[in-house]
C-alpha cells in the first residue's frame, strides 16, 4: 500500500483550509468548545503542543494578565503565520517537534498543557505524552483535544476507492479513546471528558473538491474518480453532509 507523505508545509496549509471550511459551513465552533476547558487562563502559565497557527493561543491572551505562553509546531509555515498575527512579549513561539518536547519545556513549570488536534502526528506518543505530563506543575491541567468515534464517516464512505493507512483511521476514529484515555487514568488523579459534534454542510459539488484536496491522504491520481463521486451525490442531493466528532480529556493533579 502507498504510503502518503506531506511536506509540514502542506500539512499546515491544509489544516487551516480544513478549519476554514468546518467554521464556514460548519453548525458549531470547535475553537469555542475546545477553550472552556482551558480557561481560567490569568497569570498562568501555558504549553501549546502543536500549536499549528496559534488559534488557541491568540484566544488566551486578552485573559493571560502576568501569565506565558509557549507555543511549539515543527511546522515552520505555521510558525510563521502565528508570528506575524501574534505580536505579545508573553507568547514564545518556537519551531519544533513534539519528539523534543522535554528538551524545549521546563519540568514542572507549566500550569496548562494543551494539544489539539496534533497530538497523533508525533513519532512516538508515549514520549511526548509523559514529556507534556513532566512539563506541568503537580496539580497543573492537561487538556488533549482530537477527533473521535465515527467522526467523518460520511467523507470516508465517499472516499472508499482508496485505502487509507491505518494510522490515518486510528488517528479520527480510536486515537483519544485507546491511546490518551489510558495514559490520562494512569497518570491523573482527575480525568474529565467531553464530546463535540459539528454538521458541516457542503452546498456545492466545489466545496467538497476543496475540502477533499486539503485532506492530508488526498492524491491526485484518484481526483478523477473523486470528480465522478461527486458528481453522482450532487445529481441525487442538493447538499454533503459530514458530522466532525471530537473528545477533549481534561486532566488534573499528577499522580
Amino acid at each position: 500500500m502507498e504510503t502518503i507523505k506531506k511536506t509540514t508545509s502542506q500539512i499546515g496549509s491544509s489544516l487551516s483550509t480544513r478549519i476554514a471550511t468546518n467554521e464556514k459551513l460548519g453548525s458549531a465552533n470547535l475553537n469555542d468548545w475546545i477553550l472552556k476547558f482551558v480557561f481560567p487562563v490569568r497569570d498562568k502559565k501555558i504549553l501549546d503542543v502543536g500549536c499549528g497557527t496559534g488559534r488557541q493561543i491568540e484566544a488566551f491572551i486578552p485573559e493571560l494578565g502576568h501569565g506565558e505562553i509557549v507555543g511549539v509546531d515543527v511546522s515552520e509555515e505555521c510558525i510563521d503565520t502565528a508570528r506575524k498575527r501574534i505580536s505579545d512579549s508573553r507568547v514564545r513561539l518556537v519551531i519544533g517537534d513534539m519528539l523534543n518536547i522535554d528538551s524545549l519545556a521546563e519540568k514542572n513549570y507549566f500550569d496548562i498543557v494543551i494539544s489539539t488536534y496534533a497530538l497523533y502526528y508525533s513519532g512516538n506518543v508515549a514520549k511526548t505524552l509523559q514529556d507534556m505530563k513532566q512539563a506541568l506543575k503537580p496539580d497543573g491541567k492537561l487538556v488533549i483535544v482530537g477527533p473521535h468515534g465515527d467522526n467523518n464517516r460520511e467523507f470516508f464512505e465517499l472516499i472508499d476507492f482508496m485505502a487509507l493507512p491505518p494510522k490515518v483511521l486510528d488517528s479520527t476514529t480510536t486515537f483519544m479513546d485507546e491511546t490518551v484515555m489510558p495514559f490520562c487514568r494512569k497518570h491523573f488523579a482527575n480525568v474529565k471528558t467531553d464530546y463535540f459534534t459539528n454538521t458541516v454542510r457542503f452546498p456545492t459539488k466545489q466545496t467538497l473538491v476543496d475540502y477533499w484536496k486539503s485532506n492530508i491522504y488526498h492524491q491526485d491520481r484518484y481526483d478523477h474518480i473523486f470528480d465522478e463521486r461527486a458528481d453522482s451525490h450532487f445529481k441525487a442531493n442538493h447538499e454533503f453532509i459530514v458530522h466532525k466528532k471530537a473528545m477533549a480529556i481534561s486532566c488534573s493533579v499528577k499522580k
